[in-house]
């Protein structure tokens, strides 16, 4: 791990002599090879996060959650060739540049901000995943990690820029796959049977596909924790995600120099990325059935059980190689997410609203201030999703869900503008309150009957966790109406700043569709006893939300001035015809 830490400085040292304005600190320059980019996006998205959530999720659950997995990598192709080629079109540095050109610039702020904000929380995230790994092979507390993990890649991040996180994610994959590899031998010599064995076991033990077996998992049920179509769903919807709106992924596709060499990239991430994810899979079906085998063992959790396997069962200095691994993914993850976010400040609220005439230097000063910044603040978030983890007694898997209250907005945005030349400002502001109030409801459906459910015992009355009274669900509508009526009146007039007024009356509205919800599936499936909120659940409901609005509206709504739609939608070829103002 030492000799790692060392490497990891000395690239970082080796490229930071040479950024001397944005574009080089930034994107490396415009003109990374795109084999590298592709290494970099698999490490980028990998992570601790990946290592833990994978293996820790199979071995509580079984596979049914990730077998659908292998969908997404392959549907990522689709989306990059969709989205990249208009950021390309436009010299974009971020994808929320094409936003202003088809919205407004308050759009563009709006979901930049929003990015970063989600992205702060993804790094919590992953540092929380971290402490998982170095609880389980070393009993570390989990503030410890988090705030050793944070600090060593805001010093890396800050000195190199992104030519040194692509170059050290190259040395990472190697150290990583390494690890990996090192893994499954170790898990073949110990299991009875090897790895065909393990895989056989933990079929033989309901860690396989039972759930494909079970009539419940083709349901809509919120109360049951699975659900193939929202599963399906999703596989679908992340890499809509990833290439609209994820810097870190669209960052180095940029970096790649043009839209050819950006859909090598992903192809190269593709071909990369299904077979780590088997890799991952089978040696959580291993590790669970190393632990059948030796009952003797004992392991906290399945978040933990690969880490303690590591710790336990190999041989020094193998388990330091192998989370030195770990760690590589981890730092691997941590500077790409600190680099891409200090992209989207500098260039989405510094430049504009700040000091717009900065020189290239300066520039690169202050991507380094907010790479520190952004680190800190990671560091906290780490360190609450933690504690929130252990009071809600969550996996990573469903700790990941709850933190992502307002990201139901960023993807209908992208694809109202890609899709339909009416897709209109007005459009996302009524989107976005709708779907903010909507998931504010689910959360609170959640957290609620998750904690209810939790304390709860048979023969107790359920509370939260059994029906809600449906009067409950009428003030938030009705004060929902009654700002809309205000902000109709107010719009009619004439009047200024009425958009706080519209979010407000649709984010209660909102809300109250969430707590209608709530009452009738409760109402259903809570009468004869006590249910806590499936957490996929958190998502479906926004995701049908925003379908039925953009169906409603970009079939019936008028369409934007040509200067706005022209070479910028999939059904308006050409090039762009005006700048924007």
């Amino acid at each position: 791990m030492a000799l790692y830490l060392v490497a990891l400085v000395v690239i970082g040292f080796a490229c930071s002599s040479k950024k001397k304005n944005s574009k080089d600190y930034l994107l490396g320059g415009g003109k990374m090879p795109f084999l590298a980019l592709g290494i970099s996006c698999l490490m980028a998205a990998l992570s601790a996060f990946s290592l833990v959530m994978v293996p820790g999720e199979i071995f509580n659950h079984g596979l049914s959650f990730w077998i659908l997995s292998l969908i997404t990598p392959l549907f990522t192709l689709v989306t990059c060739s969709i989205f990249m080629r208009f950021y390309f079109k436009i010299g974009a540095f971020t994808p929320f540049e094409y936003l202003e050109r088809r919205y407004s610039p308050g759009v563009r702020t709006l979901i930049a901000s929003l990015t970063i904000y989600l992205r702060l929380i993804y790094l919590g995230m992953v540092l929380f995943s971290t402490s998982k790994i170095f609880e389980g092979a070393a009993g570390w507390p989990g503030w410890i990690t988090v705030l050793a993990c944070g600090g060593i890649a805001v010093i890396f991040t800050t000195i190199g820029g992104l030519k040194a996180v692509v170059w050290t994610d190259v040395m990472q994959f190697l150290v990583l796959i390494g690890g990996l590899f090192c893994i499954l031998g170790a898990l073949w010599l110990k299991i009875d049977g090897g790895l065909w064995g393990g895989i056989v076991y933990a079929f033989q033990n309901g860690r396989g596909l039972d759930e494909f077996a079970n009539p419940e998992f083709y349901l809509l049920n919120p109360y049951v924790r699975l659900s193939f179509w929202l599963l399906l769903l999703g596989q679908f919807m992340a890499p809509i995600s990833i290439m609209a709106s994820d810097q870190m992924t669209v960052q180095r596709l940029l970096a790649s120099g043009s839209y050819r060499n950006a859909v090598k990239t992903q192809v190269t991430n593709t071909c990369l990325t299904i077979p780590t994810i088997i890799i991952l899979c089978i040696i959580g079906l291993s590790v669970f059935t190393f632990f059948g085998q030796h009952p003797e063992l004992s392991v906290k959790s399945g978040d933990t059980a690969l880490f303690s396997f590591i710790s336990t069962q190999l041989p020094s200095p193998i388990p330091g190689v192998i989370i030195a691994g770990m760690l590589a993914a981890v730092v691997s993850t941590l500077n790409a997410v600190f680099n891409s976010m200090a992209t989207v400040y500098l260039k989405e609220l510094h430049l504009r609203y700040f000091n717009p005439a900065m020189t290239e230097i300066a520039q690169v000063k202050v991507s380094r201030i907010a790479t520190v910044a952004i680190g800190l603040t990671a560091c906290f978030l780490g360190l609450l999703i933690t504690y929130s983890a252990e009071w809600l007694a969550q996996s990573v898997v469903e700790a990941s869900t709850i933190f992502n209250a307002f990201d139901a907005i960023i993807v209908p945005a992208f694809v109202f503008a890609v899709l339909s030349r009416r897709a209109s400002t007005l459009l996302v502001w009524v989107t976005a309150g709708t779907l903010w109030g909507l998931k504010l409801g689910m959360i609170t459906w959640y957290f609620a009957s998750t904690a209810a459910f939790n304390g709860w015992t048979p023969g107790m009355a359920p509370g939260w966790a059994g029906p809600l009274a449906w009067s409950f669900t009428l003030p938030a509508p009705a004060i929902g109406m009654a700002v809309l009526a205000l902000w109709a009146f107010l719009r009619h007039r004439g009047k200024r700043f009425t958009t706080p007024v519209l979010v407000t009356g649709t984010i209660f509205t909102g809300y109250g569709l969430g707590l209608l919800l709530w009452a009738i599936f409760s109402n259903i499936y809570c009468r004869e006893t006590a249910h806590a909120l499936s957490f996929l659940w958190l998502a479906f409901p926004t995701v049908v939300c925003y379908t039925l609005i953009g169906i409603v509206w970009l079939s019936f709504g008028k369409a934007q001035k040509k200067e706005k739609y022209m070479g910028l939608t999939l059904f308006d070829p050409g090039d762009v015809i005006t700048e924007t103002k």
